[in-house]
């Protein structure tokens, strides 16, 4: 009976460390091009959007 305690509480430890792996916050720095639109042909300029969080 005490094994089988271990065991089961072995699994729950094993299982709450990989559910935290997997939730815990993610950085992300991400840079995209992106083109302003106008209906002035002159004003249309190419420009970059920046992404950085901590998901």
């Amino acid at each position: 009976m005490k094994v089988w305690k271990l065991i089961v509480s072995g699994c729950i430890i094993v299982l709450a460390m990989l559910l935290m792996m997997y939730l815990r916050p993610a950085k992300i720095h991400k840079e995209l091009p992106a083109l302003i639109y106008s209906t002035d042909k002159k004003f249309e300029q190419h420009t970059t959007i920046a992404i950085d969080t901590l998901v």
